[in-house]
């Protein structure tokens, strides 16, 4: 079965994801006694909350920009869609798809801190804003979930 092209795509998808991943992943972890257990425990619940009634979720009727994501270890996908006015700013913010509550929450998040952001900011940014953002240790292995809003963001630039 492996022989097959399509695990061999997805092989291949992996490969690029971790080739992505892997300079950044030491930096976006926080020590695991940066923060007492009750300040872990609240942002989890806002995590959990954002996970629930997401931000931004849905489509735009005209983006100007437009691309998705996909975590090829778990499954989840996203799409992101923002549309520029004329000045350069990001007028309004969309995501949909499905995933973790990590993922999505990271969305949520992440496209609320978008939306009013100047487009040239939005191709400045860095994964450490979503681990800000975030304001919780993220381990290696949810690290992908966690920047699967940022890499489709990266591809929509």
């Amino acid at each position: 079965w492996c022989a097959t092209r399509r695990c061999g795509g997805v092989l291949a998808s992996i490969t690029r994801l971790r080739k992505l991943i892997e300079p950044f992943a030491h930096s976006l972890r926080l020590k695991r006694n940066s923060m007492n257990k009750d300040d872990r425990d609240i942002y989890r619940e806002e995590i959990l909350e954002h996970y629930r009634h997401p931000l931004n979720f849905g489509t735009l009727k005209k983006p100007t920009h437009s691309a998705s994501s996909t975590n090829p270890l778990c499954g989840d996908r996203m799409s992101l869609q923002i549309r520029v006015d004329s000045k350069g700013v990001g007028r309004e913010v969309a995501f949909e798809g499905s995933g973790c509550a990590l993922s999505i929450a990271s969305a949520s998040l992440f496209t609320e801190w978008m939306r009013g952001k100047n487009f040239r900011r939005l191709t400045k940014v860095k994964e450490s804003q979503i681990q800000k953002l975030l304001k919780t240790p993220i381990s290696p292995a949810r690290l992908y979930c966690a920047l699967l809003p940022y890499t489709a963001l990266k591809k929509l630039i």
